[in-house]
């Protein structure tokens, strides 16, 4: 089966990117995964105390549609969703309002999805799906920031954001210092950690996330930006990016039809 990937499933380092190739049993440790088809009711995905990155995985093998993901929150999910195609399935898993950008056109099928794009924003806040902390869970997130690898270092923030309720004041102060790494990547794990602590006084910082050279940190600031008042004309303005994906997206945001991509 073809896949579109060119810009759009480019991966990133603070992406994962499931593309079916791996074996999917459908049993995972510590927990279970199905993923069944009927033509009475299409696709039935249940899931017993399982991290979203296997979810995730199996999606991708079962439907053979590519899909780059932020490295999800690790607690189990038990849950049961339906759906038509893959867009239904993660709607369930995510809820209506997570991000998601969809790359359609498959050989003979224009509308088909071909590869599906998890954004950050999907994730940030989540409280339902937090991993627990204490002092030493902090302490050894906080020296990952502060590793001299950019990879680790936005791994660390990554995680810090996906801590639970009560660590805000320490994760403020990090994602803070962590807007001004020299890694762009780094910086867009920052401000996507500082955006879910602090949605009311990140707003400066987000705006000039939109300015940034690197695109990973513009892209993060368009995904948490979102479509409130003023946005429009921050997504007009996004439609010229030179990054592809920020353009993306910014067409997603503004309610333009989609760009179908025919797979090679």
């Amino acid at each position: 089966m073809g896949c579109a990937d060119g810009p759009f499933m480019k991966s990133k380092r603070l992406f994962l990117v499931f593309t079916g190739f791996l074996h999917a049993s459908g049993v995972h440790a510590g927990g279970e995964i199905r993923l069944d088809h009927s033509s009475a009711v299409g696709w039935t995905l249940e899931v017993k105390q399982s991290p979203l990155s296997q979810v995730f995985q199996v999606i991708s093998e079962k439907m053979g549609v590519p899909l780059v993901s932020p490295q999800p929150p690790e607690g189990a999910l038990t849950l049961r969703c339906s759906g038509a195609d893959v867009s239904e399935l993660l709607r369930c898993l995510l809820g209506s309002g997570a991000s998601v950008m969809y790359r359609r056109g498959l050989p003979g099928r224009p509308e088909a999805i071909a590869s599906v794009r998890i954004l950050a924003s999907s994730f940030v806040g989540s409280s339902a799906r937090r991993s627990g902390s204490n002092e030493a869970v902090v302490a050894s997130l906080l020296e990952m920031t502060r590793s001299e690898d950019p990879d680790t270092r936005a791994d660390g923030y990554t995680r810090l954001s996906q801590l639970a309720a009560g660590n805000e004041t320490i994760q403020r102060g990090a994602f803070h210092q962590g807007l001004s790494d020299p890694s762009g990547e780094v910086r867009a794990a920052a401000l996507l950690g500082l955006h879910g602590v602090d949605p009311e006084g990140s707003r400066d910082d987000l705006v000039n996330g939109l300015k940034d050279v690197d695109g990973n940190v513009r892209l993060a600031a368009l995904d948490i930006m979102g479509t409130g008042p003023g946005a429009e004309v921050l997504l007009k303005q996004a439609m010229n990016d030179p990054d592809d994906l920020v353009r993306e997206l910014a067409r997603m945001r503004l309610g333009l039809p989609e760009q179908n991509t025919q797979a090679e």
